[in-house]
């Protein structure tokens, strides 16, 4: 009896051994917890640049069916679309193959923006409704009028000289209550150099970069101060500076 109890009792574990297993496997995920948060975002910014990419082959897309014109945004479409549906709401039809209307399901509308116009990065909290939160703009230049860049337009996308320079689509930084609807879907990057305006483009979402995607289909994880930076006469915004 006394060889069976002993034999019992080499089979537990003393406190001791249990605080220095307890210590290892704290230190374990002290080490491995930046990593594995450092692989969770890299999964997401993969994801973002994904549906930048999916945005750039619907422009294209659109220019196709709309003899090479660009889509529009709420800057030219209007509130009351009297000018066209702006980009959400045009691709709505190229990505469920129904057209948009403002009857559509809300259901049906709110997972194709969280499907393709929201990026997993983004915190900014979703609203209720037609006022979806989502997260790229579209380079306003495709859209402005002659007066509002002193003369040259590139409403159609054969105008670009560098489709391959040229940002189409940026990440939008902040909130907008604009009449309940989506906050803006274009970004206004001749305010930038014209009024030396700040840009709205969400420069700190990805850290350290930003994602963009260009007008010839490719898309960028890159700083904004590539794309735009008066300093060094850099502007890829602006289809007649980009280089």
């Amino acid at each position: 009896m006394h060889v069976k109890a002993r034999a019992r009792g080499r089979c537990g574990f003393t406190l001791i051994e249990l605080l220095v297993v307890v210590s290892i496997i704290a230190l374990l995920l002290t080490v491995l917890l930046p990593s594995l948060q450092s692989a969770r975002r890299q999964a997401k910014r993969t994801v973002c640049m994904s549906k930048l990419r999916e945005l750039g082959r619907l422009t294209a897309m659109y220019t196709g069916e709309f003899g090479d014109r660009m889509p529009r945004s709420l800057h030219s479409a209007g509130f009351g679309f009297q000018n066209g549906l702006p980009w959400g709401y045009a691709f709505y039809r190229l990505i469920t193959s129904e057209p948009w209307f403002p009857q559509t399901p809300q259901p049906s509308w709110q997972r194709v923006v969280e499907t393709h116009y929201r990026c997993p990065l983004d915190r900014r909290p979703r609203s209720a409704g037609m006022s979806a939160q989502w997260s790229y703009g579209i380079n306003v230049y495709y859209e402005l009028t002659a007066a509002e860049t002193g003369g040259r337009t590139w409403h159609m996308a054969t105008q670009v000289r560098r489709p391959t320079s040229t940002v189409l689509f940026g990440e939008v930084a902040g909130v907008s209550t604009m009449g309940g609807l989506p906050s803006p879907d274009h970004l206004m990057a001749h305010f930038w150099s014209q009024f030396g305006a700040d840009p709205e483009v969400a420069i700190d979402r990805h850290k350290p970069n930003e994602a963009y995607a260009y007008l010839d289909g490719h898309v960028s994880h890159e700083r904004f101060s590539n794309t735009f930076d008066l300093n060094k006469n850099k502007d890829r915004w602006n289809p007649a500076t980009a280089r």
